[in-house]
């Protein structure tokens, strides 16, 4: 067995935790292993190769880890320091040349202008429907109504959706 992100991850105890924090739940193995399959097939089903790159935007903390576990699970990824300027984030998108760019929703970070300016079409934003897991169609047009499964279920509250899918809506940039 290839000692890959997914491989090893894979291997491991479904009801094991895997990321802590002290503002969130813990998230689970098992988890986990559901998020890293809904991302990779939601960039499958966007014609994003595991052969493309990725880069992350996203301050320090549980939201970063695991949207770097998730996307280095299908492909490359690249964590980069949010508190790049313009002209850093120039460098080593250039350098990088990554298919997407993973930010926070609404972000106002330098990366997204410099990623339209290097005609990097595909950044990573959640609506508010896709926290919640509903529906699995993406990109999810911001009027279609939010459904939780389980709302007594704490996996589906709002700081545990977020772990669990901070990343999962894809919107395209419009060319220029």
């Amino acid at each position: 067995m290839k000692k890959i992100v997914k491989n090893i991850i894979e291997h491991q105890n479904n009801n094991n935790i895997a990321i802590t924090s002290t503002s969130h739940p813990p998230l689970y193995y098992n988890e986990l292993k559901l998020l890293i399959n809904k991302i990779s097939s939601q960039l499958a089903a966007n014609d994003i190769s595991n052969k493309d790159r990725a880069a992350i935007v996203l301050p320090n903390g549980p939201h970063m880890a695991t949207s770097f576990l998730a996307i280095s699970s299908y492909m490359s990824a690249a964590p980069l320091n949010p508190n790049y300027k313009a002209e850093e984030f120039e460098f080593y998108l250039g350098d990088l040349k990554p298919k997407i760019l993973i930010v926070e929703p609404n972000s106002k970070n330098p990366a997204v202008e410099v990623a339209k300016k290097l005609k990097i079409k595909n950044v990573f934003l959640a609506s508010s429907s896709e926290v919640y897991h509903y529906p699995n169609k993406i990109p999810t047009d911001e009027q279609e109504p939010i459904k939780i499964p389980d709302v007594f279920n704490p996996r589906y509250s709002y700081a545990g959706g977020k772990i669990l899918t901070e990343l999962i809506g894809i919107i395209l940039l419009k060319k220029k």
